[in-house]
């Protein structure tokens, strides 16, 4: 947005809330932030004497005259603008806590995402309180008087840092749940390729033993050979 157009929306708001052209004011754009924004000054008493801005809620009514202005000139307000960051940060939560297991995988896979998350804790509870913050929008050179980002309250009332905290613990025990399974599956299959090799290792023994018992021959058949060896014997003379 150029200096034109935040002078021309600041002016029409102010022009909403009783500013005319009879009153003494100044604007004042800063790019200090990484949101480019505006400070003004304003006599709320006119050249003649009158005042025509009341002091009461004039900075709730200032901030609906933008507004109106902008929704007149088919801007995204402030408001839609926070609606559509809260609504990224819930999704971008709830995809996080599929598989994380604990507040330190979820702030590591929340800033994968391009997210801070922020806990506050005391003694009783523990972690009492997150509150997310877009990485896009911090800006380490320049302090802000607001905190930026949303607490969990603000984004929704649906899920509760106590919720949180369940979800964590239940994907914890399912991982452990299916560490032992696989343990467990490792130890029936170990056993059973050991039974196998026991199994093979007591068939050949007993091949081994059956080709190393001593033969054994009667008589008669002693008898043959020696026969049989004469007669080689006699060949050969």
């Amino acid at each position: 947005m150029t200096d034109e157009e935040f002078t021309e929306i600041a002016t029409k708001a102010l022009e909403k809330i009783g500013v005319s052209d009879k009153n003494q004011f100044r604007l004042d754009i800063h790019n200090s932030t990484k949101q480019k924004h505006i400070h003004f000054i304003v006599n709320r008493i006119d050249i003649s004497g009158k005042c025509t801005v009341k002091s009461h809620d004039v900075g709730r009514r200032f901030g609906e005259a933008v507004r109106e202005v902008c929704k007149e000139k088919g801007l995204l307000t402030d408001v839609e603008i926070g609606i559509q960051k809260k609504a990224e940060m819930l999704k971008n939560l709830k995809e996080t806590l599929k598989s994380a297991k604990n507040f330190d995988e979820l702030i590591f896979k929340m800033k994968e995402r391009g997210f801070e998350i922020q806990l506050s804790k005391n003694v009783k509870d523990g972690v009492s309180g997150m509150r997310i913050v877009m990485e896009k929008d911090k800006n380490p050179n320049t302090d802000r008087i607001y905190k930026a980002g949303y607490k969990l309250s603000e984004i929704t009332s649906k899920l509760k840092i106590a919720d949180i905290k369940a979800i964590l613990n239940e994907n914890r025990a399912k991982k452990l749940d299916n560490e032992t399974v696989f343990s467990e599956n490792s130890n029936q299959e170990n056993s059973g390729n050991v039974q196998k090799n026991d199994s093979v290792i007591s068939e050949v023994g007993k091949a081994i033993e059956e080709f190393l018992k001593p033969t054994y021959t009667s008589n008669s058949d002693d008898e043959l050979l020696k026969k049989r060896r004469e007669n080689q014997d006699n060949n050969k003379k």
